[in-house]
């Protein structure tokens, strides 16, 4: 979600002139306080009606004050889903590294683009695989990214690749999936496209028959990602995807972690205001991140700056301390030895 929708133009809501009789004095305080949002943030009514779940033409009628019963309830959900979007607009995100993930990711991404085939990249979970593929779709237009859901069908990932090609449905979205096949081979035909998969041991085994077919037809090369899972489903010689292993010109060892560089490069980005922390400080988030960069990144790091850092406490060990194991129950590797 934009600030701002910048192919629409954004009117400015005016207070209403009336109130209906059912308005309290906090109500009508409570709609201006909607009204200035809106107008502050340049957000559309439309927009706060889909992120607030209220009715378009009641969220209209309460902002007008012209709702004929009592809009306290209404306000409330409108004035929660806003002080949810200013909670969110306070969050600082860690910012991107080229780790070594990514490294990776680029490397196996441009050889299967260039020899058009099918490339591998199995990872642990939270190695950051996710975060450095839609990085590089970012940065290379040409790659259409899908992400499953498990047991994803052959039809939805069909479906999905023919919206993000914005190429027509064949019988209107009520088309086969070999249509769909047929539409999407002519789509992708000479064209230097790169299909990337997320997650892909979520899909049927049919669905991955699909996607080595298409790329032996309109030949584009295709990316696998995934969790030891896939690489396990893909590994055996002889087995119910021969075809796909074949086909692999890039197929690096399973990812089991983060290396430690990666780790003091994502820590050093995200506490940059505070300055270069201390040695033994990274040595800590090391031994509580225990190799995965999601831990780090959306566990250890947010909550070090919500709990600790934004309360005024200065930057520790002991800070850290107290924050990994009273917020997130977090032992660190060394305990968790010694436990054993």
């Amino acid at each position: 979600m934009t600030e701002q929708d910048t192919t629409t133009r954004i009117e400015t809501i005016a207070y209403p002139a009336t109130w209906g009789d059912r308005y309290t004095e906090e109500d009508q305080a409570q709609t201006r306080q909607v009204i200035d949002w809106l107008n502050e943030h340049r957000h559309s009514q439309s927009w706060l009606a889909k992120v607030s779940r209220v009715n378009a033409g009641t969220l209209n009628q309460v902002i007008a004050g012209k709702y004929t019963a009592s809009p306290t309830k209404w306000l409330a959900k409108l004035l929660d889903a806003l002080s949810r979007q200013d909670a969110r607009r306070d969050i600082g995100a860690v910012p991107f590294v080229e780790t070594s993930m990514y490294q990776l990711v680029n490397a196996v991404c441009q050889r299967t683009a260039a020899y058009r085939n099918v490339g591998l990249i199995p990872g642990f979970v939270g190695t950051g695989k996710t975060a450095c593929l839609k990085e590089y779709a970012r940065r290379h237009p040409n790659t259409v990214l899908v992400e499953t859901h498990p047991n994803m069908a052959t039809g939805t990932l069909l479906r999905e690749l023919a919206e993000a090609l914005e190429v027509a449905a064949p019988g209107g979205r009520g088309g086969t999936n070999d249509q769909y096949f047929l539409t999407l081979v002519q789509a992708l035909k000479d064209t230097d496209t790169l299909l990337a998969v997320d997650e892909a041991e979520n899909l049927q085994p049919t669905a991955l028959d699909y996607l080595r077919r298409l790329r032996d037809r309109a030949e584009v090369g295709v990316v696998l990602v995934g969790t030891e899972e896939l690489y396990a489903l893909i590994r055996p010689a002889h087995g119910r995807f021969d075809r796909i292993r074949s086909r692999i010109t890039f197929w690096p060892p399973i990812v089991k972690g983060i290396t430690r560089e990666d780790h003091d490069a994502l820590a050093l980005a995200a506490l940059e205001e505070q300055g270069e922390p201390e040695q033994a400080l990274l040595d800590r988030l090391w031994d509580y991140a225990q190799g995965s960069a999601r831990v780090l990144t959306e566990g250890l790091l947010p909550a070090l700056r919500d709990y600790g850092l934004r309360q005024g406490h200065q930057l520790s060990v002991g800070l850290l301390d107290q924050v990994a194991q009273k917020v997130l129950n977090l032992k660190p590797a060394r305990a968790n030895r010694e436990a054993a």
